[in-house]
């Protein structure tokens, strides 16, 4: 266990009320927020104390310093986007896959702070590209592909692509399903 892991779960700076809960999600809005709206190093505690509206101790009771509401911000959209790679209500193959490309992209189009975050992780963190590219890859292995891993890092970074253009607004919602569509028929081509 590291240091930070300690930190971040030391029972200390656990809230013990409503109040302490509702206290330490709007600190870790206020830094989600920064992180994606200006990257990582906006997130300062003074930065923090004032997107959150809060007094200095008030954000030191919950994290011992920015390091650890930086990691607890990555963490929780490292869990995010892997309850969004794993669904279980296909197998793999073409169906699991066009519904992942799908959810992911209507996901980021309706919660563009998770897009952003999805995409400044997936460009700093391997871990983050691993969780994107392994559903694909086992859709592609489950459909016969033989280059599965290079296509699924190609599908991947494409997509990221894609999330990137609707946070630039160059792809609406009205457009969002015709895109994914042109993008599954161009991957069915690879």
């Amino acid at each position: 266990m590291t240091l930070m892991s300690r930190l971040v779960n030391d029972p200390r700076l656990a809230p013990q009320t409503h109040k302490g809960h509702a206290t330490r999600a709007a600190i870790l809005s206020a830094a989600r927020t920064l992180y994606a709206f200006e990257g990582p190093t906006a997130v300062t505690m003074s930065r923090i104390c004032r997107r959150a509206k809060m007094q200095r101790p008030a954000v030191y009771r919950y994290f011992p310093d920015a390091r650890a509401v930086l990691a607890e911000v990555e963490e929780a959209a490292i869990r995010k986007i892997g309850a969004l790679t794993v669904d279980r209500r296909y197998e793999p193959g073409p169906r699991r896959l066009k519904r992942f490309v799908s959810d992911m992209c209507h996901r980021c189009f309706s919660e563009r702070e998770t897009a952003r975050l999805i995409t400044m992780l997936w460009r700093e963190r391997q871990e983050v590209r691993h969780l994107l590219d392994g559903p694909i890859r086992a859709d592609l292995r489950a459909m016969g592909r033989e280059s599965a891993n290079l296509d699924a890092k190609v599908m991947a970074a494409t997509m990221i692509g894609v999330m990137d253009a609707m946070l630039l607004r160059e792809i609406g919602l009205g457009d969002l399903d015709a895109a994914v569509t042109r993008f599954l028929r161009l991957v069915a081509k690879l």
